[in-house]
């Protein structure tokens, strides 16, 4: 999953913040899980309550350890 920003994704922000896609990313990892991202993600114009959501679930990976 790679993009520069949320609204330059061909699927759109949903499909780069699902937590669905995300969590089997990060749960098949067999020893370390890598996240990187754009700073500009923290830039994703979050006009609704789904939109916030899908973006607080990225941001909560940052305080994983």
């Amino acid at each position: 999953m790679t993009a520069s920003s949320a609204e330059e994704t061909s699927r759109g922000m949903g499909f780069l913040f699902s937590l669905n896609r995300i969590n089997v990313a990060v749960s098949r990892a067999k020893g370390l899980a890598l996240v990187f991202g754009s700073p500009r993600l923290r830039e994703a114009k979050c006009d609704t309550v789904e939109r916030m959501q899908l973006v607080n679930t990225l941001w909560a990976l940052r305080g994983l350890k």
